[in-house]
């Protein structure tokens, strides 16, 4: 089989920046345990936050479903549950994530490109154990339509607060009236001596 220069070239270029990549990327974490094991006995344990953990993943999906539209809740159940697929399979972070963000993108063609995109990233980045903390798109849907419900039903129990003449300034408010049910609007000025 012949290869073309072009393409040889190609492999060569890739297997030296994954072999420079690893050497780096071992560097650049020992670096990163030094520093956290410093700022740990400067400020005590638990002053750094992981993002890499299950839980903090799970909370930034809750914030995205609270974000979302009624409607495109159902796409992202579909877009959540497969990264959690895609992460959760270790031969994907060795696989181009260029075409597992293109392969979502194409059947996600609802959510924003860069949306999908970044939490690829983060899914690929967080180990296989912290995947398992992260709840399925099914359940975070339940609690964000829970979550909705308690606030459209505490909106509806607390009564509007009453009007209060403001003490300086002109106003004007717009009521029902209760016999007529018309719109009306009432002007008036504030309740200082300096208005009256």
């Amino acid at each position: 089989m012949k290869i073309k220069k072009s393409h040889l070239r190609q492999i060569i270029q890739e297997e030296v920046s994954r072999t420079l990549s690893e050497s780096a990327d071992a560097k650049r974490s020992a670096a990163t345990a030094a520093a956290i094991a410093s700022i740990e006995r400067q400020f005590g344990k638990g002053s750094v936050m992981s993002l890499n953990t299950g839980e903090a993943l799970a909370n930034t999906m809750r914030t995205q479903f609270g974000r979302a539209d009624l409607e495109d809740l159902d796409s992202m159940v579909a877009l959540h549950d497969e990264l959690l697929e895609i992460g959760r399979n270790p031969s994907n972070a060795q696989a181009n994530r260029r075409e597992l963000s293109d392969s979502l993108i194409h059947r996600h063609p609802a959510l924003n490109q860069s949306f999908i995109q970044f939490h690829l990233n983060r899914f690929l980045q967080i180990p296989e154990s912290e995947l398992s903390k992260v709840p399925s798109g099914a359940e975070l849907k339940v609690e964000e339509i829970a979550r909705r419900e308690d606030l459209e039903r505490h909106r509806r129990e607390m009564p509007p607060e009453p009007f209060k003449i403001p003490k300086y300034g002109a106003w004007s408010r717009t009521v029902i009236d209760p016999e007529t049910g018309e719109e009306k609007t009432i002007r008036g000025s504030g309740t200082h001596e300096r208005w009256n």
